[in-house]
């Protein structure tokens, strides 16, 4: 059997072998549905809130200009029962040192105070649709924008890898997950909660973890960086920690925190989390549900694995397959039937046995795809 007709090597393109999913795409394969559906819908829901702030702010123009230029506190009643999207303008007075400072800050409109998290709103008046429609509100374009980016990068990957049914309600109950965590740390607040920064997170925590070995170029400042996924979820979720602890912001640091954590508890399911999304029948990946045990071996070997040092095989070190210029093929009919074979072949399908699939590099697949090419 030649290697081309292996299973293991037809089933290359099929991320539920774990192949990094940025290896190689699936030729015809288009946008995911609901990937795509839901950037239709934040984008549109963005619009419609833009849109509809500024037709309302054309209608209480008059009452703009005498709030302006009179010292009232708030806009006036009649003029806040016409909005729904508009952001009321707030005149606040702080006293420092003896001098009287003046600003106009932006309150909540009545439309994030209706479908952002909202804790007496949520809790006193029972708006339990609050932790899914949170999500699709955004408070600027650049807020939108990272969010869809995000999305589009990792969402269309997972989407392909777990199905589009569970891929939907993961990334529902990711994001119902982050505000809930978030909730739970601000139930005073008065300001609303919005994004689709949590379920967002969960997909990046997902992503990296099902593909812990796909390459990932970052930038820091000017300086493009090379890491591994599950590198980069680490990482971001440490600092996620280390904002939510020390930094005193406006951002939504536990809601991120959150959506790391579900990812999490979705792909070692953990708490039956995968059951849950999956319905018990959702498609195979290359994650086991290894549950809290395997979780702890996978980063235990994470953590020794550069202390350890290189690994041993056949009597040499080694990390990954050195390669280098393969020799020209032989015309067909020359030689012996082993002739041109390149011993580095033995070297990839043992690695392969050994780590699975999910461990070959961009090159290493491209060696043997050159070999398969010569043997047709």
């Amino acid at each position: 059997m030649s290697i081309y007709d292996r299973d293991y090597y037809k089933e290359q393109f099929n991320p539920g072998w774990g192949q990094s999913p940025y290896a190689h795409r699936p030729a015809g394969a288009g946008m995911p549905p609901v990937v795509k559906a839901l950037l239709i819908v934040n984008v549109a829901v963005f619009l419609i809130a833009l849109f509809g702030e500024q037709i309302e702010r054309g209608m209480v123009r008059d009452d703009l200009r005498r709030f302006y230029a009179s010292g009232e506190r708030t806009l006036p009643r009649a003029a806040l029962d016409r909005t729904f999207f508009l952001h009321p303008p707030e005149r606040v007075i702080v006293t420092e040192r003896r001098q009287m400072l003046e600003a106009v800050v932006a309150a909540p409109s009545r439309f994030e105070l209706a479908f952002g998290i909202v804790p007496y709103n949520l809790f006193g008046r029972l708006m339990v649709w609050q932790l899914l429609t949170y999500q699709f509100l955004h408070g600027g374009w650049l807020h939108l924008l990272l969010n869809m980016y995000m999305l589009f990068m990792f969402g269309r990957l997972v989407e392909r890898q777990i199905g589009s049914r569970s891929f939907l309600r993961f990334y529902l109950l990711g994001g119902v997950f982050a505000g809930v965590l978030n909730l739970l740390a601000g139930l005073f607040v008065e300001a609303p909660t919005i994004g689709a920064s949590g379920a967002i997170c969960a997909v990046l925590a997902a992503f990296g973890l099902m593909n812990p070995n796909a390459r990932l170029a970052m930038f820091i400042f000017i300086f493009p960086v090379m890491m591994r996924a599950r590198t980069f979820v680490i990482v971001y979720a440490l600092l996620t920690v280390y904002f939510a602890l020390f930094q005193d912001s406006n951002i939504a640091h536990l809601a991120h925190l959150g959506g790391f954590i579900f990812g999490w508890l979705y792909v070692y399911n953990i708490g039956g989390v995968r059951r849950l999304v999956d319905g018990g029948a959702g498609p195979q990946w290359n994650v086991p549900a290894q549950g809290w045990r395997g979780w702890l071996r996978d980063t235990w070997s994470a953590l020794t694995r550069r202390a350890r040092g290189p690994r041993v095989y056949k009597g040499e070190e080694y990390h990954e397959a050195s390669f280098r210029e393969l020799p020209r093929a032989e015309p067909p009919g020359h030689g012996s039937a082993h002739e041109g074979w390149d011993p580095r072949i033995d070297d990839i399908l043992d690695k392969m046995s050994k780590n699975g699939v999910h461990s070959l590099t961009p090159d290493e697949w491209d060696l043997l795809d050159r070999f398969r090419r010569r043997g047709r």
